[in-house]
Formats: structure tokens, sequence, C-alpha cells
């Protein structure tokens, strides 16, 4: 067990597997349609597109951030650390820490695979657009370069970002990199509204075919249901959570799924 005060309350509760059926679910859920998206293209085009390339690499990144999930449930990532051991801690911790290099990189993917995808859409017609999509794609990948960077360099030596054990360390302070976090996320929130509402402002007078339309149409009504879901109840209490979890102050971090 680990050195905490009291056992807290509902006993040895292990909330890890309900972390790994989100993360199985949401992935299967956007594993379809993009395995749907490769069939049509390469029946109806015969070949596959960089929008294509870019979202068939976030997939293969989402597949590597789950298996770093599961050794993360299995030491106990889930379970209040009273129950754990050092040990354990240390390894759900790095476990959990690698898989958040495959967001920041999965994101990344998903914003250029639709801006490419609206570009095609686009031709060379739409100046003001294409210049638009292009200073979207240079900006998302500068901040996100910044969070890669802000990750590798939070902490010297690297280990100290999981191994609260190593006494020699510098560290940025945590409250810093919870800003930083939140500033990305208010940042892919932001392109996310973007890139889902981009097609309304030129849509209707757009020349191009009644199918191009329609499908424009189906991917604006999902990129505004995925924007809506950063506002839900389980969204907020996942960033408390997380908050706990990876900074706390003057205790071991807890590592319930909902903090109570």
């Amino acid at each position: 067990m680990s050195e905490s005060h009291d056992p807290p309350p509902g006993g040895d509760e292990n909330r890890g597997y309900e972390i790994l059926i989100v993360l199985i679910v949401t992935f299967i859920a956007a594993l379809v349609p993009v395995c749907l998206r490769v069939w049509v293209r390469l029946r109806m085009a015969g070949s596959l597109g960089w929008d294509d390339y870019s979202i068939i690499g976030a997939m293969f990144i989402g597949v590597i951030g789950l298996i770093f999930n599961i050794p993360s449930v299995t030491n106990g990532f889930g379970r209040h650390t009273y129950y754990l051991t050092h040990q354990q801690i240390i390894n759900a911790r790095m476990w959990n820490e690698l898989s958040q290099l495959q967001n920041i990189a999965g994101v990344w993917l998903v914003k250029i695979s639709i801006c490419v995808f609206l570009l095609r859409i686009l031709g060379v017609a739409h100046r003001n657009f294409t210049n638009f999509l292009y200073a979207l794609m240079a900006i998302s990948t500068a901040v996100n370069l910044s969070l890669v960077f802000v990750w590798f360099f939070q902490c010297r030596p690297i280990q100290a970002i999981w191994n609260f054990t190593i006494e020699e360390k510098t560290c940025m302070p945590g409250s810093a990199i919870v800003g930083v976090a939140y500033l990305s996320a208010g940042f892919n929130m932001a392109t996310d509204i973007i890139c889902a509402t981009f097609p309304i402002f030129f849509l209707r007078n757009i020349q191009i075919n009644r199918g191009r339309k329609i499908a424009l149409m189906v991917l604006t009504g999902f990129g505004l249901l995925w924007v809506s879901n950063p506002t839900s109840p389980f969204s907020h209490r996942y960033h408390h959570f997380f908050a706990l979890f990876f900074f706390p102050s003057d205790h071991l971090p807890t590592l319930h799924f909902l903090p109570r």
C-alpha cells in the first residue's frame, strides 16, 4: 500500500476497466467510418489522398495509445493510491504519460486530414478559403509541436515525470503544465468548431455536385456533435480527474476515474 493517511470511502474500487471500455468503444466508433471512407475512396477514385493517409495515421496512433493504456490500468490506473505500491503508481503514471504523446499526434493528424479534405473539395477557385485553411494547419502544427516540447522538457531527468521517488530533479510547476493543457484544449475545441462549421460559409454557393454537398453536410453534423462532447458532465469530471492524478499538491494523487 502507498503511504496515504486514511482509506478512501468505498474501499478498493477499481474504475480502470471503465476507462478501457470507454477507450475501446470510442476507438471502434472512429475505426468504422474510417474503414468505410477508405473503402469508398478506393472503390470510387482508385487511390487515396493525403487526407486519407492522415486519418489512417491517426488511427494507427490511436492503436498505440490504446495499447499504452492497458498496462496503465493493469498497474492500478483507476484505483486509489492507498491500495497501490509505489512501483505500481510509477508504472501506471509512466504508461499514461506516454499515451499523452499519441493524443497530441493523433489530434493533430485529424485536424490536418480535415483541412486537406476541405482543400481538395475547394480546389484553387476559392483563394481566401484555401489561405485560411493553410494558416489553420500551420498554427495547429505549431501549437502541437509546442505541446510535445513541453512534454519532453517538463522534468529533468525525464523519468521524473512519472517517478515521484526521484529526488534530484527539476520540473516545471504543475500549475503551469495544467495551464498549458487547458489552453491547448481550448485551441483544439476552437479549431474543431472552425473545421466543423467552415463548410457552412461556402456550401450554398460553391459549384460542386449534390453528392459532395451532402457529404460535407454530414461531416459538418458529425463535427458539431464531436465538438459538443467537451461540454458534457463526463468531460468535466475527466478533466478534474486528470488534474488530480497528474498534479497532486502535498499528497499522492488519486487514481479514481471519477473523483468523489
